[in-house]
């Protein structure tokens, strides 16, 4: 089954939870209003005739467009916050990125807390750096169809919720076994998870979950590239109120997969009590 990892469970949570601060620092405003993302992707609509945007002396124009040329970017978000744009319902589109006074005027780099929203569905959140690529951002529109049957989890598996110290972790695999498909920890009251896909992915690796009504797409972090002490792995900083959170609450079926790899099951029906407790644990105050 991909993402099936037989190293030591013990230092795959020690390798998540050591995840350095450097890793975090550029996501800390990320996500502020994920709960934007629950709501269901809008229609299509016919390209909106809107002014030029006019940057300020500092800001930055951000130009997105969709790798097939076709796909219309349906909205650009950052940290939740809708973006002036131009050109919104086509296949390219610019943003207009406004300079923070408070951080020397300027603007960001790292992608985190952009989102855009197309409107075949997909919900992307890039991982990458814009100010090495000029401002100039490609944005994956193609989904892949869901194999049909879908794929099913080793019938041992089970949703797992256990503590250490201030730390909260829950897991998706065989319970008092390293084999596990997926982990997250978070520090009580941080309101901060960090996730793990034991998928040996290789580089850039591009996450794919599919939910009823959209695909959520996250650019990951590789982590480790997998030795006789840590277990290959595919990380991400997240608010324990984004919509990824908000859909394995729900208790359902979920497909996903990580770049094009094989499709695998990420079945929360029979954990909807062990995420529930570990989210409240991340929320508490």
């Amino acid at each position: 089954m991909p993402g099936l990892c037989l190293k030591s469970g013990l230092v795959a949570v020690l390798a998540l939870l050591s995840l350095t601060a450097c890793d975090k620092q550029n996501q800390t405003k990320a996500d502020a209003a994920a709960t934007s993302g629950q709501e269901a992707m809008s229609k299509p609509s016919p390209a909106a005739k809107t002014e030029a945007l006019k940057p300020g002396q500092y800001d930055k124009i951000l130009s997105l467009k969709s790798d097939d040329g076709e796909t219309a970017i349906g909205g650009v978000l950052l940290d939740g916050v809708a973006l002036k744009t131009e050109g919104l319902g086509t296949a390219a589109v610019k943003a207009l990125l406004v300079a923070d006074p408070e951080e020397g005027n300027g603007t960001l780099c790292e992608t985190e807390g952009l989102e855009v929203r197309l409107e075949n569905g997909i919900i992307y959140r890039p991982l990458s750096n814009v100010c090495n690529t000029r401002y100039a951002l490609t944005v994956p529109a193609t989904k892949a169809d869901l194999p049909k049957p879908l794929p099913t989890p080793p019938e041992e598996f089970a949703w797992v919720v256990s503590s250490m110290g201030e730390d909260k972790i829950v897991y998706f695999g065989i319970p008092e076994t390293d084999a596990t498909a997926f982990m997250a920890t978070c520090r009580k009251g941080s309101g901060r998870t960090e996730i793990r896909f034991m998928d040996d992915a290789g580089p850039n690796p591009v996450l794919d979950l599919y939910a009823a009504d959209r695909v959520l797409r996250y650019g990951l972090r590789r982590v480790s590239e997998g030795s006789s002490e840590e277990a290959p792995g595919n990380s991400l900083d997240l608010s324990a109120g984004d919509t990824f959170w908000e859909q394995l609450r729900r208790g359902a079926a979920l497909t996903y997969r990580i770049n094009k790899g094989d499709f695998a099951s990420l079945d929360t029906r029979g954990g909807v009590k062990e995420i529930g407790a570990f989210l409240d644990w991340c929320s508490a105050t």
